[in-house]
């Protein structure tokens, strides 16, 4: 069996925020991250490959290859504003809230190829969802002593309302269009952010340094996964056996360097 799956990929996150007293900030972030993969897979007869994304109602749905070969590429990209407060303010520990909104966009990519004595049989999907909606976080953090060592903790739930757009092609060399279908809706889609983290800040607190564990949870979310098996069970929107949504989760290590004037 040969899979795409998303390995380790790099995002970047920029952003700056603007006080506006001693208690209250406009916060302005952009987070950018994109992945790409690909797997190809060859075997000798009598030994042979099946595909499993090819619509199982086609002619060459139980065909025999020799070789196969897929591409996946997942990417998406945030916009956040936020008004930012302190909630609970100690000695060495902070507490903030935020309310504020949030512009997201999500591009699911795959394509694939298998091959059996010079015939060529594809199948292609792109599933995309963009959209906006309202954000509401809690952040805090713990200094020890004079030493510029702090603790951090974020977590925020974004309610995202948006389109998803999905298409999905297969084809041949012996028949360019085998299947071609499309599919839009609309969908609430919650996004759930959480990180923790540990960092160091100069004695005045003008330039710090945090690093961090990072996980980013899509729920109500159309995969390509998913949209594939919708698709191979004819199952779309109005039926029994409709098409189903998953949870998209990305997550990893993140690092920040802050100037603060």
């Amino acid at each position: 069996m040969a899979l795409v799956d998303p390995d380790y990929s790099t995002g970047f996150r920029a952003g700056g925020s603007w006080a506006l007293d001693q208690c209250t900030s406009i916060v302005g972030t952009y987070t950018w991250f994109e992945s790409d993969t690909s797997h190809a897979v060859s075997v000798d007869a009598p030994l042979v490959l099946r595909s499993l994304v090819t619509h199982p109602g086609t002619l060459n749905a139980a065909a025999d290859y020799l070789a196969a070969s897929a591409n996946l590429s997942v990417d998406f990209q945030f916009a956040d504003l936020d008004y930012r407060a302190i909630w609970w303010l100690g000695e060495c520990s902070v507490v903030n809230w935020s309310v504020g909104a949030r512009y997201a966009q999500l591009t699911q990519e795959f394509d694939s190829q298998f091959t059996y004595t010079g015939t060529v049989d594809s199948v292609a999907t792109a599933v995309d969802f963009e959209g906006g909606g309202i954000r509401l976080g809690l952040d805090g953090e713990r200094h020890h002593g004079s030493h510029g060592f702090l603790l951090y903790g974020k977590g925020a739930v974004s309610l995202i309302a948006g389109e998803f757009s999905a298409s999905y092609f297969q084809g041949s060399d012996q028949d360019p269009e085998v299947v071609n279908t499309v599919w839009t809706a609309g969908r609430l889609v919650p996004i759930v952010d959480l990180e923790l983290g540990a960092g160091w800040q100069s004695p005045c607190g003008r330039f710090r340094v945090t690093a961090g564990y990072l996980v980013s949870m899509w729920f109500n979310t159309l995969t390509t996964d998913s949209w594939i098996r919708s698709v191979g069970q004819n199952s779309f929107v109005g039926q029994a056996d409709a098409i189903s949504y998953d949870t998209l989760t990305f997550d990893g290590f993140t690092a920040r360097a802050e100037y603060r004037f």
